[in-house]
């Protein structure tokens, strides 16, 4: 996020209110780490395993799951450096492929890739986009011991062994991103993921996931991977100031758990008292509001029950390019109405429907203004949110009868930030 728009957040509300009570962004630390002369040394000393150089043979056939443009991850600068490692293991960059991570996302374009990957990634080994909906590309390996049906994408299987490349941000159903997720859903069919997003929207507090490591959905999502054969993650994590403040190797569960203690120190912030309303700029998952959910559901823990939130986003692809006529549809229903639908069997459970219990949650926590360029006020309208044509309109609608006090807080950077209220 650029300074200018930083301060353009700030001076808004301001002008709304004399004093915001309480501004959170992500935390910067003071020695960041320098990727290049870090990586390798990562790599030759990973967490709860050994080596890369170690545990991959020559001649093996590896693939790289390494997750899209929603994400931050320095792909061109982070994947050169893995590439060398395995070819110091005898594996050359004939034998290594690149799916791209995209769970229920829209592919990524080639211009989108070469600016992404970087030159000399898509010049030295294949890059593709995963597709959750190809039944020629999935195949089902059976289940979970608890039941979750494992569709995951053919070349996982081909491989003979698998690395996950991500970065690691809180994250509102399997409480972190990182780790597991690389896998599921980043390369599972739509059968598997709809599993795990179900499960979240089943739990008696939907909004509590978020934050937990230990969660159901997470504990589940690392067991879909290890019976996947997901064996090796390199895990980064930003600070505020788009620094890397870490960067994590090795096994997926235990070093996904380390970057997450370096993560919590970043982006969980803690606040003295929830506030009436909130303004949440939903950078960085501001693409369209698919992204721009999680900030909106991190948003509630800021806010006082029955308060307002005013979701600030550009969401230059509207509501979403997958599922943007099901939010739409069913964007007003509380959860008491989604399950007279699901129940009826007009709304089938899946990844759109735990979207909308999810959404649903947050309404029924705070009221959304949305100030948004990419949302017509006909989107809006249809998720159940007040359009505002700026932040200080919509502070202004939300402020409530003349002189009642109110406090205002300010989220930056609220698709990566996880308000902790004094009471938990």
């Amino acid at each position: 996020m650029g300074s200018s728009h930083r301060e353009a957040i700030l001076d808004s509300v301001r002008r709304a209110v004399s004093a915001p009570a309480f501004v959170l962004e992500p935390k910067t630390v003071s020695k960041p780490i320098d990727l290049g002369s870090h990586i390798r040394g990562a790599l030759d000393s990973p967490i709860g395993c050994a080596p890369l150089r170690a545990i991959v043979s020559a001649g093996d056939h590896v693939l790289l799951l390494v997750d899209d443009l929603t994400r931050p991850t320095p792909r061109a600068q982070l994947l050169p450096p893995v590439l060398n490692a395995l070819n110091d293991s005898g594996v050359s960059d004939d034998a290594i492929r690149v799916l791209i991570a995209l769970g229920t996302h829209r592919p990524m374009t080639r211009s989108e890739i070469e600016k992404a990957f970087g030159d000399e990634v898509v010049a030295r080994v294949a890059v593709e986009n995963h597709d959750f909906r190809d039944l020629s590309l999935l195949v089902n390996v059976g289940r979970t011991p608890s039941g979750t049906p494992i569709v995951i994408n053919r070349r996982v299987l081909e491989a003979d062994f698998v690395v996950g490349i991500g970065s690691i941000v809180p994250h509102p159903e399997a409480g972190w991103s990182g780790g597991a997720k690389i896998l599921q859903p980043g390369v599972c069919g739509e059968e598997t993921t709809a599993w795990t997003h179900m499960l979240a929207a089943r739990q008696p507090n939907h909004l509590a996931l978020a934050g937990n490591e230990s969660n159901p959905v997470r504990l589940e999502i690392e067991r879909v991977a290890h019976a996947s054969g997901l064996r090796f993650i390199v895990n980064v994590v930003f600070d505020g100031a788009g620094q890397i403040a870490g960067i994590v190797c090795g096994d997926p569960v235990a070093a996904h758990r380390r970057g997450v203690e370096i993560a919590r120190r970043i982006f969980l912030c803690d606040i003295s008292e929830r506030a009436d309303a909130v303004v949440v700029d939903a950078y960085p998952a501001d693409l369209d509001y698919w992204q721009g959910i999680k900030p909106l559901a991190f948003a509630t823990r800021a806010v006082k029950h029955g308060g307002a939130i005013v979701l600030v986003g550009e969401f230059p692809e509207g509501v979403s390019p997958v599922y943007g006529q099901e939010l739409r549809g069913a964007g007003r229903l509380d959860r008491a109405g989604l399950r007279t639908e699901e129940s009826a069997g007009r709304l089938l459970p899946g990844v759109c429907t735990e979207a909308l219990y999810l959404h649903a949650a947050i309404r029924a926590v705070a009221d959304v203004f949305c100030v948004s360029t990419g949302l017509s006020p006909a989107d809006k309208l249809a998720l159940g949110f007040r359009h505002a044509e700026s932040i200080e309109a919509a502070i202004q609608a939300s402020l409530g009868s003349a002189g009642d006090p109110v406090s205002v807080g300010i989220i930056l950077q609220g698709g990566d930030v996880l308000p902790v209220p004094r009471e938990g």
